[in-house]
């Protein structure tokens, strides 16, 4: 059996300078998982992998700064985007 977490890393950046205030944001960090087992069945050589991608995001919980908007007083004002759900996969292969 096999456990496998790997994770990818996206730190701050900037969004501009609207009227010399730093827009800042974009982070992600991201984990990922998988348990994979390789096992003879009847002979054939049989590989199931169960995975998991956006297992969780450290630096965000549901929302994560993606842009921003001037609004018409001046004002600029974040956006903001959902976190990419947990996006499960199965898979099972055969060697014949």
């Amino acid at each position: 059996m096999r456990l496998g977490i790997n994770g990818s890393w996206r730190d701050d950046y900037l969004f501009g300078l609207p009227n010399g205030q730093e827009m800042i944001g974009g982070s992600s960090h991201l984990v990922h998982a998988y348990v994979m087992r390789d096992q003879k069945l009847w002979g054939q050589q049989v590989r199931l992998r169960v995975g998991v991608k956006n297992l969780t995001d450290f630096e965000n919980s549901y929302v994560r700064k993606t842009q921003f908007t001037t609004m018409s007083t001046g004002e600029n004002v974040y956006r903001y985007s959902y976190v990419m759900p947990p996006q499960y996969d199965l898979s099972l292969t055969v060697k014949f």
